[in-house]
């Protein structure tokens, strides 16, 4: 399944969730948020006896979603979020340092359950937040040709594919009101998922063959300012 088509499934299910709740939508909140992803999956490994690291840069990254209030202070809540995370793998063996940069599409579709704390003070209401996420990185037509033309680690050519994770994220943040219907989010939250290895084997295949030999687990933090419109009162 393409990203296109799970992001148009999303939105299809966010508008219908709207629609037909639209006359009893009392405590809906839609949100829209933008901030800084930042994701910590640094790797260090060995290919053909040259030492190499792989890291990914800090991004910007876009949310938007819906909580739908199911008891008392609780909700839950379904969100779209996609950023830039570019990674870079440094070869270490040769002098300087080289690096390769792929530009790369973080996509995340989450459901989490959101806790708001009873009260609101000075106008804040703080809320507390953690659930499951599919995670989707997915390599740009920039970042496939530079594989393909300039390789990857010791590979003088590379297929990069997307690559899909199950993660979980915790988290929380402050709704500031500033109008009567329209707060001011500020949220964080840390992220956690399989590392990605792009459609790459962990072993070579062939003495030319590329591969990535990573495992383990990656964390991202992100830090997000947006809007969100209360339904109701």
């Amino acid at each position: 399944m393409t990203v296109k088509k799970v992001l148009q499934g999303l939105i299809v299910t966010l508008a219908l969730c709207l629609s037909a709740t639209s006359g009893r939508a009392q405590g809906y909140r839609v949100f829209v948020m933008g901030g800084i992803s930042t994701l910590a999956d640094f790797r260090a490994f060995t290919e053909r006896y040259n030492n190499y690291n792989s890291r990914y840069a800090n991004g910007g990254k876009g949310t938007f979603g819906v909580e739908m209030p199911f008891y008392k202070i609780f909700g839950l809540e379904v969100s779209y979020g996609v950023g830039s995370n570019n990674l870079e793998v440094t070869n270490l063996s040769t002098n300087p340092t080289t690096t390769i940069a792929y530009p790369m599409r973080a996509n995340r579709f989450s459901g989490d359950i959101v806790g708001h704390i009873p009260g609101v003070w000075r106008g804040m209401r703080f809320y507390g937040v953690v659930g499951l996420e599919y995670d989707l990185f997915d390599p740009t037509s920039a970042a496939q040709s530079k594989a393909k033309t300039e390789g990857f680690a010791f590979a003088p050519s590379a297929t990069l594919s997307s690559d899909s994770k199950p993660g979980f994220n915790a988290g929380g943040g402050i709704d500031y009101k500033v109008a009567s219907k329209v707060d001011l989010r500020l949220d964080v939250r840390d992220h956690m998922f399989g590392s990605p290895t792009f459609g790459l084997p962990y072993s070579a295949t062939s003495f030319s063959s590329a591969y990535f030999p990573i495992s383990g687990s990656g964390r991202g933090l992100e830090y997000s300012l947006g809007l969100v419109y209360r339904f109701g009162k």
